[in-house]
């Protein structure tokens, strides 16, 4: 089947932990509802030094797959975005204030619909 193909080339291509495939039963129609989830850090413009490093916040992206898909040209991929809510979702420097980092997780969450264009 393609969509296996499809998969064994996520397997091949990323770690486990940067993409990975999940399944599952979808609520509504009752089908095999296949989940492609890939991690990406979203780097912020916070730097409390020339020589620190880019501060990042965790997001993944979800791409769920029809059945049909890809052998209907009409199915629609339906894609969607979170920020991690696990505490190592910021990856940013200790000394950074609190307010500082509610800033920048309300900044990722404004950029999610534009990366989900």
């Amino acid at each position: 089947e393609r969509q296996e193909a499809e998969f064994e080339f996520i397997a091949a291509a990323y770690s486990p932990d940067e993409a990975w495939v999940t399944n599952s039963v979808h609520a509504v129609g009752g089908y095999k509802l296949n989940q492609i989830h890939r991690h990406l850090d979203m780097p912020l413009d916070y730097d409390l030094s020339p020589s620190s490093s880019s501060s990042c916040v965790s997001v993944e992206l979800i791409l769920s797959l029809p059945k049909t898909y890809p052998t209907d040209e009409n199915a629609i991929l339906e894609i969607d975005a979170s920020i991690s809510t696990t505490s190592s979702s910021l990856d940013v420097p200790n000394s950074m204030s609190s307010t500082d980092l509610a800033s920048f997780r309300k900044m990722a969450m404004g950029a999610l619909p534009d990366l989900l264009r």
